[in-house]
C-alpha cells in the first residue's frame, strides 16, 4: 500500500476513534450528573445550580422545582440541596476534564483505547 495513503487511513482511525472516545467521556459525564432527591430524577446542570443559588440569594430556604420529568418536587432545604448538586457537577466535571486531557494527549489508536 502507498505510505501517503497507509498515513491517511491511519489518521482516519485515530480521528474516529478519538471522536467517539470523546462522546463516550461526555456521556459519563451526563450519567454522573443526575441527582435523585425525593422521588425526583434531576440531572444537574450548570441551569440548575444557578436557579437553586439565585432562589438562595433572594432569601429562600425552599422551593419546589420540576425534575427531568416534569414532575413538582419540594425542595425543603434548599442549602442542603444546592451543596449536594454542586458536590455532584464538580465531582463528574473534574473526571471528565481528566478523561478528556488524557485521550487529547494521546496520538495513537492504541494510547486512546488502553487505559
Amino acid at each position: 500500500m502507498d505510505k501517503k495513503l497507509e498515513k491517511a487511513l491511519e489518521f482516519a482511525n485515530y480521528s474516529n476513534t478519538l471522536y467517539n472516545q470523546k462522546k463516550l467521556a461526555w456521556q459519563n459525564f451526563l450519567d454522573r450528573c443526575v441527582y435523585y432527591y425525593n422521588a425526583g430524577k434531576f440531572t444537574v446542570s450548570q441551569e440548575l445550580i444557578n436557579y437553586c443559588v439565585t432562589r438562595q440569594t433572594l432569601g429562600h430556604d425552599k422551593g419546589i422545582f420540576l425534575d427531568d420529568n416534569n414532575v413538582p418536587i419540594s425542595i425543603s432545604n434548599l442549602n442542603k440541596f444546592s451543596q449536594a448538586i454542586c458536590k455532584i457537577y464538580y465531582d463528574a466535571l473534574e473526571e471528565y476534564s481528566i478523561e478528556f486531557e488524557r485521550l487529547t494527549s494521546k496520538k495513537t489508536v492504541k494510547g486512546l483505547i488502553d487505559e
